[in-house]
């Protein structure tokens, strides 16, 4: 059987170049789509902190953290700990399974 190789014939260099960056297109997508969703968390938790001056710290889930000693262990201890765990989901979009390297933001004040 003959193999044949596949050829891509440009009429000059301009549709190289096209060609190029199509290719980079390409390949950066993927990139930039996951940039943008991952960007949602961070966005929604900067504008509540800029219109209801909540203070959000960013914390890095190790292995045995649950989502409850989380929310025991930073924010505000007048409100009640359910209180907090909803809120803690809703910024961060996430039900109560956590794992070890999530980031969460948790409302301290």
């Amino acid at each position: 059987m003959l193999k044949k190789k596949i050829r891509i014939r440009f009429r000059n260099d301009l549709g190289k170049l096209y060609f190029k960056l199509f290719c980079i297109l390409i390949l950066c997508l993927p990139m930039i789509i996951i940039t943008a969703f991952t960007g949602n968390i961070t966005a929604q938790a900067l504008a509540n902190e800029q219109d209801y001056g909540v203070r959000y710290t960013k914390v890095i889930v190790d292995d045995g953290d649950t989502l409850w000693n989380l929310a025991k262990d930073y924010g505000n201890d007048k409100q009640d700990i359910r209180e907090k765990l909803k809120i803690i989901k809703e910024v961060n979009e996430i039900d109560s399974n956590i794992s070890a390297g999530d980031i969460i933001y948790i409302p301290t004040s």
